[in-house]
């Protein structure tokens, strides 16, 4: 993606926010070089990788296929053995009209997705295994706490408000509808450099063409940063 994009896509995505009265943290709001200049490998930010992550998957359509979102906190997943921490991970997303995410699910993580406002959102389901495979047999979601068993694929819709539960092997497509959507997410720890299964394989990050200044660091320049730092 180029850097103008991104920058415009969190411009975007931030006047959203705001016009609904969800408040970032002030992290979000650092310049890109502030932040870079706070980072360091121990500090809670670079651990958790909170903060900013714009991706289009390396395809090259970002207005149909694509996400922005920003995670607020995420805990330490080295803990999730002992059952005790912060085991817990919370995001916000954003989708533009038409905009969605591609078929995928998680090896570890179950989480919550909540229509925070804006549009309807569109998942469509597929019950798998842990290796990308098709499921035969009865799979359930959660819906506002009801379940909804389906076989094979089912499409569901959230309205504003509306919530769905998703766990391990349950693959799911996302598709902002009837305008753009601004989703919560609420899951276990997550560690979105490991834990993403693809039905179709693809790059969960892009690379960025540095056409102009970043507005904001994303957390994929984390590294990049520090290292840098480091030097």
């Amino acid at each position: 993606m180029r850097r103008s994009d991104i920058n415009r896509a969190i411009v975007t995505a931030k006047a959203f926010f705001a016009a609904h009265q969800f408040q970032l943290p002030p992290f979000a709001h650092w310049p890109a070089a502030e932040l870079g200049a706070r980072l360091s490998p121990q500090s809670g930010i670079y651990r958790g990788r909170l903060g900013w992550d714009v991706t289009d998957f390396n395809e090259g359509d970002f207005a149909r296929l694509g996400i922005l979102l920003f995670t607020i906190r995420n805990g330490d997943k080295e803990m999730l053995p002992t059952g005790r921490g912060r085991l817990y991970c919370e995001k916000l997303l954003f989708f533009t009209l038409g905009q969605g995410c591609p078929l995928h699910s998680h090896y570890v993580k179950t989480e919550d997705i909540i229509n925070r406002g804006g549009g309807r959102l569109t998942l469509n389901l597929m019950a798998g295994d842990l290796r990308g495979n098709p499921r035969p047999g009865p799979a359930q979601v959660l819906i506002d706490e009801e379940p909804l068993v389906f076989e094979g694929t089912a499409a569901v819709h959230l309205d504003p408000g509306q919530s769905i539960v998703l766990e391990p092997g349950i693959f799911h497509e996302l598709k902002a509808e009837e305008g753009p959507v601004m989703l919560g997410e609420v899951s276990l720890v997550n560690d979105d450099l490991k834990d993403n299964i693809f039905l179709t394989p693809l790059a969960r990050f892009s690379g960025v063409e540095e056409d102009e200044p970043p507005l904001h660091l994303l957390c994929a320049d984390y590294d990049r940063v520090v290292g840098a730092a480091q030097v």
